[in-house]
Parts: structure tokens; sequence; C-alpha cells
């Protein structure tokens, strides 16, 4: 699905915007693909992928918010709900409950990037404007200690 055009988020946010955009490319590719290991491949990656992504989000992001005296106590839920079915999803089958399996990963990962792009990273932004610049550098450096421990 193709994605309006969005101004550009103050790099804080972009480095968060980055890694949803590449899971988002993941599910494409995941439906372009018909060899059976390519696809198992792919289901364990997308699945570490989000894993990875929660983390940062929780570990990171949302520990600076809450000191800002931002909260949202459904993220929290919504992590958990997508790591439950990240974790599903490795160790999903290639049939037709794998494939139902993966929809609802997608289902419950666009709606928490919905919820993202529209309120919470809004609201970040007016709230940790003058830790902006710090909280990029910290995002920057635990993904990148990530990619090496996840490996993707």
């Amino acid at each position: 699905m193709a994605r309006a055009a969005q101004p550009r988020a103050p790099l804080a946010l972009a480095v968060l915007v980055e890694e949803l955009d590449a899971i988002a490319q993941r599910f494409a590719l995941l439906l372009q693909l018909t060899d059976a290991g390519e696809r198992r491949a792919q289901l364990s990656d997308l699945g570490t992928a989000i894993d990875r992504y929660v983390r940062l989000e929780q570990d990171v992001f949302y520990p600076v918010l809450r000191r800002a005296g931002f909260e949202d106590k459904a993220a929290s839920q919504r992590h958990e709900e997508l790591r439950e079915l990240a974790r599903r999803v490795r160790g999903a089958s290639l049939d037709a409950s794998g494939a139902a399996l993966v929809r609802e990963l997608q289902r419950a990962f666009d709606a928490h990037r919905a919820r993202q792009e529209s309120h919470t990273f809004a609201q970040a932004a007016g709230v940790l404007r003058d830790e902006l610049a710090a909280l990029a550098l910290e995002l920057d450096e635990v993904r990148g200690r990530m990619s090496g421990a996840y490996g993707v």
C-alpha cells in the first residue's frame, strides 16, 4: 500500500519511522516470495525486526516520553500483542493458518504504526523538543547494537 508523502520527522522520530518502513517492506517482500525456504527465513526476519522495533520503543523512546510527562498506557499492551504475534509468526507453518497469522500480525502492525504516526510521534515532537537530538543519538546507537545482536 502506497503511503502519502509526509513532512520529514525530527531525526529521533525518523529513526523509528525508518524501522517502521523496514518492517513494512518485509511484509511486502513476504508476499512476493514463492520459495518455501525464503518465506520461512523472511518470517523469522520479520518477527525479529518487529521485536527489535518494539524494544527500541520500550527501552529508549517511551522512558524518555514518561520523564517528560507523556504517558501512553495502551502502548505496552500494543507492544505485547506485537511481540506475541511476532513470536508465533517465527514458527508459523506456510499453510493457510500461517498466512492467517501473518495477516493478523500485519493488521496489528499497521494499527500500531497508524497510532504512532498520527498521534504519538506528533505528541513526542512537541513534548521532547529540547531532547530530540539526544534521543536521536541514543536510538541510533541502540539500534546499531541491536542490528548486530538481532542480525536484521
